[in-house]
C-alpha cells in the first residue's frame, strides 16, 4: 500500500491462504470509488493470477475517512496499531475505516 492515503480513498484488504494453510495476504489502494461489480470483479481476476497453492479467501473494501466514526470498521489480522478509539495514525494523521463490504471464497458461505 502506498504510504499516503487521503480522505476518500478506498482501501481493499485481499486475503488469501498460503500452501503451508496460513493466511497471507496484501493491501490496495484505489483513489476513487467503483461500482460493486467492478469490485467483484477485480478480485476475481486477482484469484486467477495467485502463485500455485493459494486460494482466495476474503477481500474487504474500507473507506479512509478524518473524522471519528462512532463505529468504525475493524478488520482483523491488520499489520500495523489500532488505537483504542478505531483509528490508525500514518505520517501523523489519523484515520479511521468505513466498511464498504466484504466477499468471501464461495466454499465458506
Amino acid at each position: 500500500m502506498s504510504n499516503e492515503l487521503n480522505p476518500g480513498d478506498i482501501v481493499c484488504f485481499y486475503e488469501v491462504i498460503n500452501p503451508e494453510g496460513n493466511m497471507a495476504g496484501m493491501i490496495v489502494k484505489e483513489s476513487r470509488e467503483r461500482s460493486l461489480d467492478n469490485y467483484v470483479q477485480w478480485a476475481q481476476q486477482t484469484q486467477l493470477s495467485l502463485p500455485p497453492g493459494h486460494s482466495f479467501h476474503r477481500a474487504m473494501w474500507v473507506k479512509i475517512v478524518d473524522s471519528k466514526l462512532e463505529t468504525p470498521f475493524l478488520p482483523e489480522n491488520i499489520p500495523f496499531p489500532i488505537s483504542e478509539d478505531g483509528s490508525f495514525v500514518i505520517h501523523d494523521n489519523k484515520y479511521w475505516m468505513e466498511h464498504i463490504f466484504t466477499i468471501y471464497d464461495q466454499e465458506e458461505e
